[in-house]
């Protein structure tokens, strides 16, 4: 008989680690995937504002280049 309550007692009590252990992952991997998506954002974020400023930054050299050719047209014109 004391063998069955310790046999029980050893079932109950990996049945309740497993079951905590699950929990504990499952809480970790949602961190670590609210840390990967927020990461993610920043990276995006930044890749964004970089591409503008690169738009930026072809837009005055293009405009440059106009002014450039405007001005040399005109200057022949003259």
């Amino acid at each position: 008989m004391e063998i069955l309550l310790i046999i029980a007692g050893l079932i109950s009590g990996v049945t309740g680690a497993i079951i905590v252990q699950k929990a504990v992952l499952k809480n970790k991997t949602q961190k670590v995937l609210k840390d990967a998506e927020a990461k993610a954002e920043n990276i995006k974020k930044e890749r964004i504002l970089q591409a503008k400023e690169r738009f930026l930054k072809l837009k005055e050299e293009h405009e440059s280049k106009i002014k450039e050719r405007d001005r040399r047209i005109q200057s022949s014109e003259d």
